[in-house]
């Protein structure tokens, strides 16, 4: 008998736990996404909450978060968050850098981009740069069409991409694509030469910030503490974003 109640006071406990577990919705681009994936993992497994992460562009996140879709975090480019405090609730944190990063072929040689004037006889030689179209509402897409527009880069054929850079690279026969590292790392047959030189300064800097309308309030600015952490570069690093500047 004593065994019974047992059993059955365990399962009323689990049962409490169970409902009591909630689901965090965090919208983000993509380019941070699979870094929030894995963070939403390791926060699961210490409370037993669920972290689902819908990832997009830029502007289609940005859209999601100034509407009304239920949600609870949403993770931008800092100057994007800063145009909507109507929706957040206060405590916008810096959770993450995306550097941008060259590929090319794998197994080629890799050239020397250390510098901005090597980086853009590079390019020249290269002829073509291939990065994500920014008619999709990609930011990083924007980014790198607004570097190319600049004089100094006359003469390098902008080619944007709907799939870069494996189709670019390996189907079309372009010699290089850039985007933000977390697009070009993992990639079967691709390599990254290197990262942009830092004269650019074009690297994207994510913040997050708990939406005002989430329906959990306490729980959200958990798991945004959580992915705001020091320790949480580890992670990020190799999903290809780097630990916050600034």
């Amino acid at each position: 008998m004593q065994y019974r109640i047992a059993i059955v006071l365990s399962l009323l406990v689990l049962s409490a736990s169970a409902a009591q577990a909630v689901e965090i919705l965090v919208i983000s681009p993509g380019t941070m996404a699979n870094g929030l994936r894995a963070l939403g993992a390791e926060w699961a497994a210490k409370t037993g909450n669920k972290v689902t992460v819908k990832g997009g562009t830029v502007g289609s996140v940005a859209m999601d978060a100034a509407g009304s879709m239920p949600a609870d975090i949403v993770v931008l480019p800092r100057e994007e968050l800063a145009k909507m405090p109507a929706s957040l609730k206060p405590g916008t944190v810096a959770v993450g850098l995306a550097q941008f990063g060259l590929s090319m072929k794998a197994g080629l040689p890799k050239p020397d981009i250390s510098t901005l004037p090597k980086f853009i006889a590079v390019l020249r030689a290269g002829g073509a740069l291939a990065f994500p179209d920014p008619a999709t509402g990609s930011g990083s897409g924007k980014r790198v069409a607004a570097m190319l527009e600049r004089p100094d880069f006359a003469g390098i054929r902008p080619v944007p991409s709907q799939n870069p850079p494996r189709k670019p690279i390996l189907e079309q026969g372009l010699p290089y694509s850039g985007g933000t590292m977390s697009e070009q790392i993992n990639i079967p047959g691709i390599q990254v030469a290197g990262t942009f030189p830092a004269e650019l300064n074009i690297d994207i800097h994510y913040s997050g910030a708990v939406l005002a309308r989430t329906a959990s309030p306490r729980e959200s600015a958990s798991f945004l503490r959580f992915i705001s952490r020091p320790e949480a570069a580890a992670t990020l690093i190799e999903t290809g974003i780097a630990a916050p500047k600034g």
